[in-house]
Order: structure tokens, then C-alpha cells, then sequence
């Protein structure tokens, strides 16, 4: 009978290591990840999660919890009484009984909690992926954040996108120039922008889409790369310069998953691309048809024959993710390769000088022009448009094209090819009025999965929406992936994220890297909500720090 109690005991507890020792393991190694972010201002937000499978987790952990405590009393109880037996056989006979079912009871209790958290860990899809992540937001950085930190800025499709057609382009943006080396196959053959139609061959130690039926990984020589003059984006094209349909992603019967892989890059100041294990990946999913839809102009700004502060940036919003490569540039006139005319705001008969810039996840362009005006509250330099002039802007359709190829239906008649033309015209008078925080939700009881909102008063910025101006960390600063969008109403950005951790605590930081769309800083603890999600009589922003009104 005792054999048959120790052989019990051994299994329950054998099965309690198997469940609970890869998460406290993990849980030891998240440990060592902490490391200081920048200098950002927290606006007061504590995002702690819930839902209601974690309350009934909760619950049965608490009641495991004080049948652990009972376990404990009787195995104490036990050995005084054995401490106290005087030697007497019969009382430590009764004590090692006590002692025996005490220690049964407890491992008891380690099992029940392991299979009650392996369940849950099953229910919320993380056990077999090795951490938080969930449906559709497979780890793609194992140890730490890869997107949003470091030279990572962001990619497309999207981590854990769904419904990508199949001759889609893979775009990777980075913050600062990469080291050619680590990317393309043979970097002496040039197939940057200044050599439109040259593609490379990616380097197959490094970069790796791998199809997840079939586990294999694309030849380099079928996901050709190119990139832009400053080496900061880089397409990669999965069928190369082929026309056979059979050499587009997927298959026509049926959705397929992939896996992109980003190892070992190096910016060429020779740092790590990601930090830590500089090493990257994310999922998504091809679906059976291709894209034959071309892209169109949702919207503009300043808006068709509307009067605007010279200060304004021109932002022009698609319909889908365009191709940066067609609408990112500099025109400084017609010497190359200074002379991007893809997209043309005019005074009269001349171009304006300025940047072109994509971003929002690749579905809005902004044009800053190279005239000085001024300074924003931040000391930042203001730059304006021709002021009390008509100006004219030109989105022209042959040349501007979505991630499938297909070109702007710029006057949206189901044709392609086409330009959107609009105009408005500039005051003489800058507006230098900086926009507030007016709403931060949620700031308690979030959502595991969906995004983090933080609505201003003015429309924004849309390439000012980007690390590191804003960040997302676990309490105190442990980094996760995430990746921010600009809302179709212009003044609320978008934190999304992998799946948070139920109970725990999230902090969304920002600086005063974002402006607004005429250039205006956002001051940090300029807050004043009206529904007190964000004010500043909050710390960080009380006291002599308070500028909100």
C-alpha cells in the first residue's frame, strides 16, 4: 500500500514539473529582459487585462491556493506531533500518517494547479507556441520585442495578417540604413531605386519566407530583393520577374500559412538589427486569389478647395498599402535622383521642393516641403507651403501601384491608370497651436488583443506615428512587439499588439516626437480629458510638469 502511495506521489509530481517548469523557466528567462527604455513621458496609463477566463482561473487558483495552505497546516501539524511523541511508537506511527497524507494533499494540489494552468494555457493558444501570442499573432521575436525596437520599424503584410492575396510583395521598413551584405545574395549588383527593374537575389542564411504546409523555405533565387536609395526599405518579390501564375504564393484551392525570417541583419554602424538574439519572424496567411482590384484615394489634406495654414502637410490616405517605392521621394528639381515626380504639388506652373513621405502601415503619403517658417513650442523647424497661393496636387496612376502590381484608379471608375488631381490654397498665417491628448482608452481592464487608442485634439502626423516617439512596454519595461496605425479620423493612434498577458500591468509611452499635421509638437502632459482617462493632476503629470489647461 505504501509502494502504491510513493509510486502515486512520484507520477502526480512528475506531471506537475512536465505542466509548470517550460512557463517557470520562461518566466525566469523574461526576468533577465528587462532593460531601459527612452525617456518617454507615461501619461498615467495602467493597462491591466482581464476577461473571464481569467477570473475563473483566478478563482480556482485562489481556492488551489487555500487547499495549498490546509496541506501545509497538516504536514506542521504532523511533525509536532512526531517532535512531541516522547517516543512513544503509537504517536509516531499517527504522526507519519499525518505527515504522509499531508504531503499526498499537496502534491495533490501542484498537480490540480498544473493541469489547471496547462488547460488555460491551451484555451488561450500559448502553451505550444512558447508564450503569449494567440490566434493570428504567432511570437515572432522568442526572448523580447523585434518590431518596434531597435532598427525594426515595421513590415508588410502584417504580423499574423490574414486574407493576403497571392502575388503580394513583402515590404520591411528599418529606422536607420542596413548593411547590404546580410540581405542581398551579391550586393555589387545595384538594384536600388536608381536602377529601377534590377532585382537581386536575398541572402538565404539571413532572410527565409517559408511556406508552413510544406515547411520549405523559398529558394534565394525565386525572393528577389530590392531597396530604396537609402537603403531603409527593401521589397522582397516571392516570384521574381516570372509571369507564371504558378509561381505566386499559396495555391488556388486553399488559404496557406507563412513564416518570414529575418536573422542576424546588421545596420551599417554594425548593430544588431533586433535587439538581444537579433532574430525576427512573423506569420501570415496567403489566401486563394490573387489581387486584380487597383488601389484608390480615400482621402486628402488639406481637402479639395479648402483654405489652409501654409504650415499644413499634404497627406494623401489610399485605399490599401501602396507600394513605397512609387510614392517615396524628394523632388529638388529635375537632376536625378532628387526628381521624383510620381506624385506633384505645384504653385502656379513650378513644383514644390520637399519630401515625400509613406507610413501608416504603408497606406498614407505626406509632402513636407524645404521651406523654413518657423519653430514649433518643441523648438522643432516648421516648414511651409507657397503662402495665399493656389497649390495643385497630381497622384498620378501609371506609376503608383499597390503590394499586387496593380496601378491608381485615381479618379475611382474601375479603370487603372488614371491621376487624382485636387487643389486648395494657403493663407498667409501659421498656425503654431499644439495639439492635447483628449482621450486614452482603455486605461484599465483592456483588451488582451485589441489595440491601444490614444485620441488628440487635432489631426496628426501620420509619419510622426512611429517608434520611437511612441512605445508600448510591460511593467516595469519589459519590451513586446507592437505596431501603430493612424485611425481614419486623423487624431487617434492605434497601439496594436501581440496578445497581453492577463493581470498584468501595460504602459503605452509617448514623447513629443508627435505632431500634429501642421507641424505642432505634442508637448508631453498637455492632457486634460474630459472623461478623465488622461489629466493632469495624474503623476507623471502633476505639479510644476502640468500644461494642460
Amino acid at each position: 500500500m505504501l509502494k502504491n502511495r510513493k509510486i502515486t506521489v512520484t507520477i502526480i509530481l512528475l506531471l506537475a514539473v512536465i505542466f509548470l517548469l517550460p512557463h517557470l523557466a520562461r518566466a525566469a528567462d523574461n526576468a533577465d529582459l528587462y532593460y531601459g527604455v527612452n525617456d518617454l513621458v507615461q501619461q498615467g496609463a495602467r493597462l491591466a487585462n482581464t476577461d473571464l477566463r481569467t477570473l475563473i482561473a483566478t478563482i480556482i487558483n485562489v481556492f488551489l491556493g487555500f487547499l495549498g495552505v490546509i496541506g501545509v497546516v497538516i504536514v506542521i501539524y504532523g511533525g509536532f506531533k512526531w517532535m512531541t511523541s516522547g517516543g512513544e511508537a503509537k504517536k509516531i506511527a499517527d504522526a507519519k500518517k499525518i505527515i504522509t497524507n499531508g504531503a499526498i494533499g499537496l502534491a495533490i494540489v501542484l498537480a490540480a494547479y498544473g493541469l489547471v494552468f496547462f488547460i488555460f494555457q491551451v484555451i488561450r493558444g500559448d502553451f505550444f507556441t512558447g508564450g503569449p501570442g494567440g490566434p493570428g499573432n504567432p511570437p515572432g521575436y522568442s526572448g523580447g520585442a523585434g518590431l518596434g525596437a531597435g532598427a525594426l520599424e515595421s513590415h508588410y503584410p502584417a504580423r499574423g495578417a490574414t486574407g493576403i492575396p497571392r502575388n503580394t510583395m513583402i515590404y520591411v521598413t528599418f529606422k536607420e540604413p542596413m548593411k547590404l551584405d546580410f540581405i542581398v545574395d551579391n550586393p555589387a549588383i545595384l538594384c536600388d531605386s536608381a536602377h529601377p527593374g534590377t532585382l537581386c537575389d536575398s541572402k538565404n542564411i539571413n532572410i527565409k519566407l517559408i511556406n508552413l504546409t510544406t515547411n520549405q523555405a523559398l529558394p534565394n533565387a525565386d525572393l528577389k530583393v530590392s531597396y530604396s536609395l537609402d537603403k531603409k526599405v527593401f521589397q522582397f518579390d516571392p516570384f521574381g520577374d516570372r509571369n507564371d501564375p504558378a509561381a505566386y504564393l499559396g495555391v488556388d484551392n486553399a488559404s496557406t500559412g507563412y513564416k518570414m525570417v529575418l536573422d542576424g541583419l546588421k545596420t551599417e554602424t554594425d548593430r544588431n538589427a533586433v535587439p538581444i538574439t537579433n532574430l525576427y519572424s512573423w506569420n501570415f496567411t496567403v489566401s486563394s486569389v490573387l489581387d486584380l482590384t487597383p488601389p484608390t484615394v480615400v482621402s486628402v489634406m488639406p481637402s479639395p478647395n479648402s483654405t489652409v495654414a501654409p504650415n499644413a502637410v499634404v497627406q494623401i490616405n489610399f485605399s490599401e498599402a501602396i507600394m513605397p517605392s512609387d510614392v517615396a521621394g524628394r523632388y529638388d528639381g529635375p537632376v536625378p535622383p532628387t526628381n521624383f515626380t510620381n506624385i506633384e504639388m505645384t504653385a502656379g506652373a513650378a513644383i514644390i521642393n520637399g519630401e515625400y513621405q509613406i507610413s501608416n502601415q504603408y497606406r498614407t503619403v505626406e509632402f513636407i516641403t524645404d521651406l523654413l517658417c518657423g519653430q514649433n513650442s518643441c523648438g522643432g523647424d516648421v516648414f511651409c507651403l507657397p503662402q495665399s497661393q493656389q497649390i495643385d496636387g497630381t497622384v498620378k496612376g501609371a506609376v503608383i501601384r499597390d503590394m499586387a502590381g496593380n496601378k491608381l484608379d485615381g479618379n475611382d471608375d474601375g479603370t487603372p491608370g488614371d491621376n487624382y488631381e485636387w487643389l486648395f490654397n494657403t493663407t498667409n498665417s501659421v498656425d503654431l497651436n499644439a495639439p492635447v491628448v483628449s482621450k486614452m482608452d482603455p486605461t484599465n481592464g483592456a483588451s488582451l488583443t485589441e489595440a491601444v487608442k490614444v485620441e488628440f485634439s487635432k489631426n496628426l502626423l501620420s509619419s510622426s506615428i512611429k517608434s520611437p516617439n511612441i512605445d508600448l512596454v510591460e511593467d516595469p519595461a519589459v519590451p513586446l512587439n507592437f505596431w501603430t496605425s493612424l485611425d481614419t479620423d486623423g487624431k487617434t493612434v492605434l497601439i496594436h499588439h501581440d496578445r497581453f498577458k492577463p493581470l498584468t500591468d501595460y504602459h503605452p509611452l509617448m514623447t513629443a516626437g508627435i505632431k500634429d499635421n501642421l507641424q505642432n509638437c505634442w508637448f508631453p502632459c498637455i492632457c486634460q480629458a474630459a472623461d478623465a482617462s488622461c489629466r493632469c493632476d495624474d503623476g507623471p503629470c502633476a505639479g510644476n510638469f502640468c500644461q494642460g489647461s
